[in-house]
């Protein structure tokens, strides 16, 4: 998961951000080297995860528009002030994959069952 997990006020939901594929993993390969990424899951995927953990999936909301505007901010901020850390690739990658539909951001939320 990528975002902050939070599970408010003992209600049993946890919500949360993550990146979700549409395309096959097989395509997937740099933007899972780029985020240290072992796989990542499809809406699916995700849902029966949460499923085998005693929750049910909600797919909240999608940020795709945000995600592509936050990475090319992000990634032009850091070159202009001549930054170190994440290569400007690192966010071009997370705007290139969102952008052209092969990865997906979304808040999910699990509510125990």
């Amino acid at each position: 998961s990528s975002g902050i997990n939070a599970e408010y006020g003992g209600s049993g939901q946890l919500v949360t951000t993550d990146f979700l594929r549409r395309a096959p993993l097989e395509e997937l390969g740099e933007f899972m080297r780029l985020n240290s990424m072992g796989t990542v899951l499809s809406v699916e995927e995700m849902g029966a995860a949460f499923e085998r953990n005693g929750l049910t999936f909600t797919q909240a909301e999608t940020l795709d528009d945000h995600c592509v505007k936050c990475n090319i901010a992000k990634r032009n901020k850091m070159v202009e002030l001549g930054l170190v850390g994440p290569n400007p690739a690192f966010f071009a990658a997370r705007e290139e994959f969102v952008r052209d539909g092969k990865i997906t951001f979304q808040i999910v939320i699990g509510k125990k069952k």
